[in-house]
């Protein structure tokens, strides 16, 4: 399952999971994820939905 959540001006900390969760996150900026959308690597429909909405 993956899930895209875009936000700013957050503060990194620790996370606190439940024992059965796992959950890895991967920052990307703007542009990285331009990039990504650009070369047909980033497909999740959503997210491209999200993606236009912001750019």
């Amino acid at each position: 399952m993956h899930h895209l959540f875009a936000a700013a001006g957050l503060t990194a900390t620790k996370q606190n999971l439940d024992n059965s969760e796992q959950i890895e996150v991967h920052k990307v900026s703007m542009k990285d994820l331009n990039n990504l959308v650009k070369s047909g690597e980033f497909k999740h429909g959503a997210g491209w939905r999200l993606f236009c909405d912001i750019n």
